[in-house]
C-alpha cells in the first residue's frame, strides 16, 4: 500500500526487443529491499541494490521468486 500520493518501485524487463515483439522475456519486480543513490545526472543513475522479489514470464506462467544480493546499476534515465 503507498502511503502518499507518489511511491518508488522497481521493475525490470528482460530480454525486450526480441523477435516476439516489444514483449519482455520476463518482467521482475522487487518487493522488499534497499535501493542507494550513488550518482545521479541529468541522463543517467547509479548505485545498488539488494532485496527479493519476483519475476513473471511474458508468455504466463507462474511467478518464479529471486533475490539480489550485492547488486549495481548504471543505467540511462528516461522520462515516460
Amino acid at each position: 500500500v503507498c502511503p502518499g500520493e507518489t511511491c518508488s518501485s522497481v521493475s525490470l524487463g528482460l530480454d525486450l526487443g526480441q523477435a516476439t515483439g516489444s514483449v519482455a522475456a520476463h518482467t521482475c519486480h522487487l518487493d522488499a529491499g534497499t535501493i542507494r543513490i550513488t550518482a545521479l545526472s541529468a541522463g543517467r543513475v547509479a548505485g545498488s541494490v539488494s532485496g527479493s522479489g519476483y519475476c513473471l514470464p511474458g508468455g504466463g506462467g507462474e511467478s518464479v521468486p529471486f533475490q539480489i544480493t550485492a547488486g549495481i546499476f548504471d543505467v540511462e534515465l528516461r522520462q515516460q
